[in-house]
């Protein structure tokens, strides 16, 4: 559970193993399935991501909800031949046939921060029921890492 002040958000799943790859093309990797959460529900979706050193070059994150891509594998690192890592964050407001585009992520590596408020696809209106985090590597000779997905919901009062 995460609070601050009347605002109470409850852990509505969780995905703590570490999930790889060296894939160029896009692939899921760390998944919550199992959730009912309502279209009336703000939703916030947690992360933890970090790329290897091996080459010089990128690697890519995006976002499924009920198995649809909402939001394209787009650039979280640098391509620098280094270690990086962060911490990405969606927030998805409501959702009913009107407002299906309430998302926004952030990311913050190292000492950056990147906003990304761009919609590649609509949230769902209906019950969220999984997230999936999805990725690729510029170059196979980096590795991608996702781990410590949670996926909370807004405590409705």
């Amino acid at each position: 559970m995460i609070g601050v002040g009347a605002v109470t958000f409850i852990l509505a799943g969780k995905d703590d193993v570490e999930k790889p790859t060296t894939s160029t093309v896009g692939v899921d990797l760390s998944s919550v399935t199992g959730l009912d959460i309502g279209v009336n529900t703000v939703v916030l979706i947690v992360a933890s991501v970090r790329k290897t050193t091996g080459a010089a070059n990128s690697a890519s994150l995006g976002l499924k909800i009920n198995g649809t891509q909402i939001k394209n594998n787009g650039t979280v690192f640098s391509t620098t031949n280094q270690v990086e890592q962060a911490i990405v964050w969606w927030l998805l407001a409501p959702r009913d046939a009107n407002y299906q585009a309430g998302y926004g992520v952030v990311m913050r590596t190292g000492e950056a921060v990147t906003q990304m408020f761009t919609n590649d696809g609509v949230l769902p209106n209906a019950a969220i029921t999984s997230v999936t985090l999805t990725g690729l590597v510029a170059d196979a000779l980096i590795t991608l890492r996702t781990s410590y997905l949670k996926v909370y919901k807004l405590a409705e009062a």
